[in-house]
């Protein structure tokens, strides 16, 4: 008897999560349904993808909590704030006044994957630190758009006019040239970086690097037939 509760237990547990699954994969079908890459909300996308593993994570809760944030940071622009000032305010803000940086010592911590308990813990890696970057940068104005190195992801901002800059989020905002990009890639690649459109390693755009992540993630759960991992 008590083998058989144990079944029904088991079973009602596994009923709950593949209702949490699919709740989860209907809001990531909602966000990227009918939209490019580019135009997907990184930081709900990522925020979904990290409730998978904690149903008691209130997205709607962290989104405001970054949207209170660029409220902040807005305050803090002079009246004649031009975007190179406010990118300047965005990384004072972000590294020192925030106090987010990258996480070396559990460097594949889950929670250093988790944006939830990125934002929490002010640690991460630098896909989810850029990320947050990125948009918490988008909502005060900034064009910044994720780039995907070979072992590495950095941020890039791109101005209306001029070149624009690499960002490597993970080491606290540092500024990157293209050679020193280019030199990573070959570093870490051993093969030479390629312009948008050609052949071999890019120094693309990569917002599309995360927007796949999440159509995967609906793709298999519903190849998986709404069951979790």
């Amino acid at each position: 008897r008590a083998l058989q509760i144990d079944e029904v237990g088991e079973r009602l547990r596994q009923l709950a999560n593949d209702v949490h699954v699919k709740k989860v994969q209907a809001e990531l079908r909602s966000l990227i349904e009918g939209k490019e890459d580019s135009k997907i909300d990184l930081l709900a996308a990522a925020l979904w993808i990290a409730a998978l593993d904690n149903e008691e994570l209130d997205v709607a809760d962290y989104c405001r909590e970054i949207d209170d944030l660029a409220s902040d940071l807005k305050k803090s622009f002079a009246a004649d704030a031009d975007d190179a000032a406010k990118l300047a305010a965005l990384k004072k803000f972000f590294f020192e006044e925030l106090g987010f940086h990258g996480g070396r010592l559990n460097y594949y911590a889950r929670s250093n994957n988790h944006l939830n308990e990125v934002i929490d813990d002010r640690e991460g890696m630098p896909i989810t630190l850029s990320v947050l970057y990125i948009e918490l940068g988008r909502r005060v104005g900034l064009n910044l758009v994720g780039v995907g190195l070979p072992g590495q992801f950095v941020a890039r901002y791109e101005p209306k006019e001029g070149d624009s800059q690499i960002i490597d989020v993970f080491e606290g905002g540092i500024t990157l040239t293209r050679q020193e990009a280019e030199e990573r890639v070959f570093k870490n690649s051993g093969r030479p970086a390629r312009d948008e459109g050609d052949a071999g390693v890019q120094l693309g755009l990569a917002d599309a690097r995360v927007g796949g992540a999440v159509r995967d993630e609906v793709g298999q759960g519903e190849a998986r037939g709404g069951r979790a991992r």
